[in-house]
């Protein structure tokens, strides 16, 4: 082995985030083909990430708990760019007076969807009284283990559904930015 156990336990910390080999490699500073061959020994059937436009993906690893530093640096764009991307995003995200804030559980294969941007909806129990402009806050759930996996996103309503002839008695769809 050429690294440590250290340095494997990072990577798969960062991994588990959604971090792809050449931004865990920056940020360990490590080859990216080491990174790679420290996945492929921990994971055999691991898959990159979906590429994801740089501000969604900055928004995505501040949500995650790195400074702007280390964004900044992963994505190779300067600090004051996420610092102005991560706020524009907090500021539309912010509920309005008289809205709530929801967390909710879903499962890894829609949290993927909904972090790439291909899923903008949710189908859900209306037992919150969701209404538009309300934040909700989807939180990955490993349905599996029965565990939070730590991930998770905010989103603002944007429109619901409710008509009976397209939902179910007491279910909702509305859509997410």
């Amino acid at each position: 082995m050429n690294y440590t156990e250290h340095q494997a336990r990072q990577i798969a910390k960062y991994s588990n985030k959604g971090l792809n080999a050449t931004e865990i490699a920056t940020l360990l500073h490590l080859s990216p083909r080491k990174v790679q061959r420290v996945l492929k020994e921990q994971r055999p059937q691991a898959t990159a990430p979906a590429l994801l436009p740089a501000k969604a993906k900055a928004i995505n690893y501040i949500a995650m708990g790195f400074t702007y530093s280390e964004v900044a640096k992963m994505l190779k764009v300067s600090k004051s760019s996420v610092y102005l991307w991560n706020k524009a995003h907090r500021q539309a995200t912010t509920p309005a007076k008289g809205c709530a804030t929801h967390k909710i559980k879903i499962a890894p294969s829609y949290f993927a969807e909904v972090l790439t941007g291909r899923k903008t909806f949710e189908v859900r129990q209306n037992d919150r009284n969701y209404k538009n402009g309300d934040i909700v806050i989807l939180q990955e759930y490993d349905t599996d283990r029965h565990t939070y996996t730590g991930r998770e996103i905010t989103k603002q309503i944007t429109y619901i559904l409710d008509s009976p002839e397209y939902c179910k008695d007491g279910f909702i769809i509305f859509s997410i930015v």
